[in-house]
This record gives structure tokens, sequence and C-alpha cells, in this order.
């Protein structure tokens, strides 16, 4: 007999997942946009921008020249001290066409100088579009699905998301809420906190 926890386990898996294969390609193509290559480093100076840029955008094509990464933000800015990079409304998009488009949007991000860290704040929505007939997977459910929290921390090398806030993912299927969560890719373990809440819709056979 399945039961809630393992319905909710499953149902979940596929998101976090993908969202760290996602960004462990995006963090070194948004330094690659935004960074300077000449800028001098000095330790000692005050956290400080030497470059920003309103109204970014940048498109990454693939070798057929179809889109496949797509990266807007209303305002970017670029820390000499510390090599990070701010944005202000991001709006990305990746597209495999293997996998079905991601879009990944939030009112502020954070992206660490060592490309090991990149913090999303306020009003965070990973969406994943229902697969079509060329990527559509085995044990991938096939609808729309979203996410959505006020915070994320993915740390792309170590396969790793987490939250300690409400985090809420959803599709025409059902609905599933926890304060907090953990998702380890390597293990493949999802940990869900506390207040932890689904809803089902009935199966149609």
């Amino acid at each position: 007999m399945v039961t809630l926890r393992d319905r909710i386990q499953r149902w979940v898996s596929w998101l976090p997942l993908l969202f760290l294969a996602a960004l462990a390609a995006l963090t070194y193509w948004l330094d690659a946009q935004i960074k300077t290559p000449n800028a001098e480093r000095d330790a000692a100076a005050r956290h400080s921008i030497d470059l920003f840029i309103n109204h970014f955008h940048a498109t990454q094509f693939n070798a057929d020249g179809a889109p496949q990464q797509q990266l807007t933000a209303v305002h970017a800015e670029h820390f000499i001290d510390d090599d990070s990079i701010a944005l202000e409304q991001p709006y990305i998009v990746l597209q495999n066409p293997q996998q079905p488009r991601f879009t990944l949007t939030a009112d502020r991000a954070q992206l660490s100088g060592d490309h090991k860290d990149l913090y999303l704040h306020g009003a965070v929505t990973a969406v994943r579009d229902a697969p079509s007939a060329e990527t559509k997977q085995t044990g991938v459910p096939n609808e729309q699905m979203t996410l959505r929290s006020e915070y994320l921390h993915v740390r792309p090398n170590d396969n790793f998301v987490q939250t300690d806030q409400k985090a809420t993912l959803e599709s025409a299927s059902g609905r599933v809420e926890s304060v907090g969560m953990e998702v380890d890719g390597n293990t493949h373990i999802i940990k869900l906190h506390s207040n932890v809440q689904g809803i089902f819709q009935p199966q149609r056979h």
C-alpha cells in the first residue's frame, strides 16, 4: 500500500533535482555575461560596485540556433570586492530539447563570487512546463508543476537546495506544503521539515 508520505516523496522529488541540474549550468553562464574580465581585486576594498546594467537581457543559443538559456533582470550589479552578482527581478528561462521548459523568477537574487551559492529572495517561483511528446519521461508527472517560496538557497556543486521558509509545490492533481525543505541530489533524500500538508485529487481511471 502506497502511503501519503511515499506519495509526497515521489511527487516532489523531480522539481528540486531538475532545479539543481539547471542551475549548475546557469551559474557559469550568468557570471560570464556580467563579470568584468579585467577588474582589479582589492581585498581591503569595501563592498562596492564596479559594474551595473539596467534592463539586462542575455540569451544563449544552442548549436541549432534555438534559444537555450535566457536571463532578464531589471537591474544587475557586480561587486568588485567579493566578485558576487546581485540581480533585481530576475527572469530565467531554460530550454533543453530533452526536457520541459523551466522558468524561474524572484524579486532578488545573489550569486556568490565562487559560484557555489545562489540565493533567491521574495516571491520565488519555479515552473516546469507539462512535458511534450518529445520530453515525456518515465516517472515524471505529465502536467505543469510549480514551486513557490519566499527564499531558496542553492548549492549547485553540492547538488543541494534548502529553504527555512514555507514552500508550496502544486499541480492540477495536488498540492503539498512544508515549512522548511532540504533536497540532497547526491543521496536523493528530501526532507520536509514541519507542518507538512498535502491535498491530492482522486485519480481517474
